[in-house]
């Protein structure tokens, strides 16, 4: 099996993704209406008789979890997670009090102005997850056999709370400290940039090794920021074959507002940003932007060619697209 989930989960983010028995979470948000974790991965991994946790036989075993920053948005299911999970790898910008790696410490007064992360159980949730592990992210999987690549790339929290332009408030500094992940799978290029703002963009492409790993190509775009004007950056496009992604760019949709950078860009809908190679689309209509208000957005990676989607907000239909590996119709959308 190789394949990926970006979940409808309203303006939040959660995505699944497992390879060859390589399973990954990447952030856990959650709506109203659909939690990642009691709707999909506890009936998924019941039904499929997953591995259970030798310390608490009640818990689940996943091998990672990503979180690219603790906003409310993208752990809001965290506490269920951890709940019935538990996970192996344990991957997010780090919080270990530790002389040496001091500049990596997230400043939770800037993160939380308005009483640190005390004032955030789903924070605190987390910090206590990954209490004993040991910095600096470490906890990235490496040379799996499963996945082809991953790669992690990321600004050091001190340098962003140092650089003005990256943290005019709580919130882009909070976005800016944002892991960025590059996924390579079945030769497909899948790259999850977090919250992380154009501004913080630019630092990134400049400072870590990610226009490298994006002049190889992206196939799909999570668009930063849940793809929010705010956070459109002209510059990752530019340092892509093409100046554009191949096959699709998934919006975490955020809701509209007045405000000219709360709006979704309509830049990533356009031939000018992304090639859209896909099954989505028709020869008269190319798809190249979805939204997971369209639905849980689904990938599978086995195709020799080119990665298949599948939309759907039914979770049954999404349970059995996981559970079996033919029967399923693809729809357009």
């Amino acid at each position: 099996m190789k394949k990926m989930v970006v979940f409808n989960v309203g303006g939040g983010l959660c995505s699944y993704i497992e390879v060859d028995g390589i399973s990954v979470l990447v952030d856990v948000g959650k709506s109203s209406t659909f939690n990642p974790v009691t709707d999909f991965l506890l009936p998924y991994y019941t039904k499929t008789g997953k591995a259970q946790s030798e310390k608490d036989g009640n818990k689940f075993v996943m091998d990672q979890l990503i979180i690219s920053h603790p906003h409310n948005d993208h752990i809001s299911a965290i506490a269920d997670y951890s709940e019935n999970f538990e996970a192996g790898y344990i991957t997010c910008p780090n919080d270990r009090n530790s002389a040496e790696y001091t500049y990596l410490n997230i400043d939770w007064d800037l993160f939380f102005p308005d009483g640190g992360i005390n004032s955030n159980d789903n924070a605190k949730v987390l910090r206590d997850m990954y209490a004993e592990r040991k910095p600096p992210l470490e906890t990235v999987i490496k040379g799996t056999n499963g996945l082809d690549k991953q790669y992690l790339y990321f600004l050091p929290p001190q340098m962003v709370s140092d650089t003005e332009e990256l943290h005019s408030n709580g919130e882009t500094y909070a976005n800016n400290i944002s892991l960025a992940t590059m996924f390579t799978i079945n030769g497909t290029h899948v790259l999850f940039p977090g919250d992380i703002m154009k501004e913080g963009m630019g630092y990134l492409l400049k400072n870590t090794n990610l226009a490298k790993g994006v002049q190889a190509g992206i196939d799909i775009l999570i668009a930063p920021h849940h793809g929010l004007r705010s956070a459109f950056s002209t510059e990752l496009f530019q340092n892509m074959p093409n100046g554009r992604t191949k096959c699709l760019n998934i919006i975490s949709e955020k809701m509209n507002n007045i405000a000219e950078n709360r709006e979704v860009d309509c830049r990533y809908a356009s031939e000018e940003y992304c090639s859209g190679i896909n099954n989505l689309g028709t020869f008269q209509s190319l798809a190249r932007q979805r939204k997971t208000s369209n639905g849980h957005i689904c990938v599978d990676f086995r195709c020799e060619k080119e990665p298949e989607f599948f939309i759907t907000n039914n979770s049954d239909d999404l349970l059995e697209w996981f559970m079996y590996f033919t029967g399923m119709v693809y729809v357009l959308i």
